[in-house]
């Protein structure tokens, strides 16, 4: 009869602990932004290479971030997006680095993501001064494969995160991964606001 209780109550505290649950649970968030920015008070410009301006707007899911979308013509599907959002109290380069790595992991545990897989990764002067983490990844969303390239520095009291999104072509990875319009967007928000 012993045996049974303990039995039971393990069964009962696994049952009510979750650890028989298979659900996948979401990256911690971390404490609220401590600095505004508004979209209409950031200097971006039109044109970066071959980028073209295709789309801005205030993210509400960034805490009073922005971001600022760049096209490609000459390829399909051939994204540059820029986000500019506050950093958190106690925040570093590498404790947001690590955050965004859990977030996409997170999407490819709930299947949001069918390929994730880090392909190669440094550090870059991402102008005479300032570093950036750069990381390229091959991924492939419900339907379609691409390569991704991640650059992530600070520019004063906010992140800069640049995402490249490219189509899924080997000789993307011959590529310079867009540093050169990278570097020329970071100069120019950095030197115009």
């Amino acid at each position: 009869m012993k045996h049974f209780y303990m039995t039971a109550l393990v069964v009962l505290g696994l049952l009510l602990g979750g650890c028989a649950s298979k659900q996948v649970k979401a990256p911690i968030k971390k404490s609220k932004a401590i600095t505004h920015i508004e979209l209409s008070k950031i200097n971006y410009p039109n044109k970066i290479g071959d980028y073209e301006l295709a789309q801005k707007e205030q993210l509400k899911s960034h805490n009073l971030g922005i971001m600022i979308r760049y096209i490609d013509h000459k390829k399909t599907k051939a994204y540059l997006d820029c986000y500019i959002y506050p950093k958190e109290q106690n925040s570093t380069l590498q404790s947001q680095y690590d955050d965004i790595i859990a977030a996409l992991s997170f999407m490819h545990k709930k299947g949001e993501l069918k390929k994730f897989s880090k392909i190669y990764e440094d550090t870059i002067m991402i102008d005479k001064t300032d570093k950036a983490r750069r990381t390229v990844f091959d991924m492939e969303n419900k339907n379609v494969p691409f390569y991704s390239v991640l650059y992530l520095t600070t520019l004063g009291d906010h992140y800069f995160k640049v995402r490249i999104s490219n189509p899924h072509k080997a000789e993307f990875l011959e590529t310079d991964y867009a540093l050169k319009a990278v570097k020329e967007l970071y100069k120019h928000i950095k030197l115009n606001n």
